[in-house]
């Protein structure tokens, strides 16, 4: 929340209200479509966490193990990237965790075998509304971005975006 004066030069899209009674009831009547008018003006590219680690489909359990260990950081979604840095899929640390308490699964699978489909894929040129309203509908938390080449550049999820859906309301975490 803030002025139209002092968003203008943010660069973040917003929309002013001027005046006091003539526009306090235009105001009561977007409280309703606030969050989604919101979110449908800001773009995927702007909201997208890029900071990830990724595995190739060849990787071997053993070695995904080692890098959660030296990363000492572990997300709840990894991206598989090929060799010529295409998107193949995601493995969900649940799979791997469940695969590594298996010594005979941990050294014979590879991230192929865990590897599976989004059920959602953004474009860094879709909204933050569309990209809530796929959450939703595919009952995922994060969803892979491709910019327009076909390339993974990173993931939107709610924690990301701040979006919480019990109570509808976004507060999002800004790249510059």
């Amino acid at each position: 929340i803030g002025s139209s004066f002092t968003l203008r030069n943010t660069g973040i899209p917003h929309l002013g209200l001027y005046g006091a009674c003539s526009t306090m009831a235009e105001s009561l009547l977007m409280v309703d479509d606030k969050d989604q008018a919101m979110l449908k003006r800001i773009p995927v590219r702007l909201a997208v966490n890029t900071k990830f680690q990724t595995l190739q489909p060849d990787d071997g359990v053993s070695k995904v193990n080692i890098l959660l260990k030296d990363t000492g950081k572990r997300n709840n979604i990894y991206p598989v990237i090929d060799a010529d840095g295409k998107f193949c899929g995601i493995v969900r640390l649940e799979k791997i965790l469940t695969a590594m308490l298996d010594p005979v699964l941990a050294s014979t699978l590879v991230v192929y075998d865990l590897m599976e489909t989004p059920r959602g894929i953004l474009s860094t040129d879709d909204d933050l509304a569309w990209a809530v309203e796929n959450m939703e509908r595919h009952d995922m938390r994060d969803l892979p971005v491709l910019n327009r080449n076909g390339r993974f550049i990173g993931f939107v999820s709610y924690n990301y975006i701040g979006y919480d859906n019990g109570a509808k309301s976004p507060s999002c975490v800004w790249n510059e």
